[in-house]
């Protein structure tokens, strides 16, 4: 019966998802999103420029788009799922090897979910904030965002950690 009942609950989550995006939202949203970027990776350690920052938010609208819209959204395992993960371990590469730091790119993470959401949410005229299973949905995705660039971090140590040894 919970399985159930947690099917149900996933349906409509992804019922009102998809129906939020149907309504072509999103374009708008772009500069808000750079926000977020342009506070952790251009003011202070300048590691991105405002070309690349708005490269990147579109590219993370078009991936969250491509994760709401497929056939199962909470399937961690599904080519969009991936490509979202991937993009932010690849992000999180690239800000770390120009001299970035992994608490900025955590921070950065956070404050776009709470940025994406809100913007959503104004965007859309739809109070889906009020919703609790939407907000789960994001949460979980964005736990899942942190935890590949935790994975990201790591692998980039190991590597560090090897290179020194072989030049020993």
């Amino acid at each position: 019966m919970a399985q159930k009942g947690k099917g149900m609950q996933h349906k409509n989550v992804s019922e009102k998802l998809a129906a939020l995006f149907s309504m072509h939202i999103g374009n708008n949203i772009v500069p808000t999103l750079e926000e977020p970027a342009i506070r952790f990776f251009s003011t202070d350690n300048r590691v991105m420029d405002k070309d690349e920052i708005r490269d990147i938010s579109h590219e993370f609208l078009a991936l969250m788009v491509a994760v709401i819209g497929s056939s199962d959204p909470f399937n961690k395992g599904s080519a969009e799922y991936h490509a979202l993960e991937t993009f932010f371990a690849t992000l999180s590469h690239k800000i770390l090897m120009r001299g970035g730091n992994i608490e900025d790119i955590v921070r950065y993470t956070q404050t776009l979910q709470h940025t994406f959401s809100d913007a959503l949410e104004k965007d859309s005229g739809v109070e889906f904030s009020k919703s609790r299973s939407v907000l789960l949905f994001f949460t979980e995705i964005f736990n899942e965002i942190i935890m590949a660039i935790f994975r990201s971090y790591l692998e980039e140590k190991e590597r560090a950690l090897h290179a020194q040894e072989a030049e020993l």
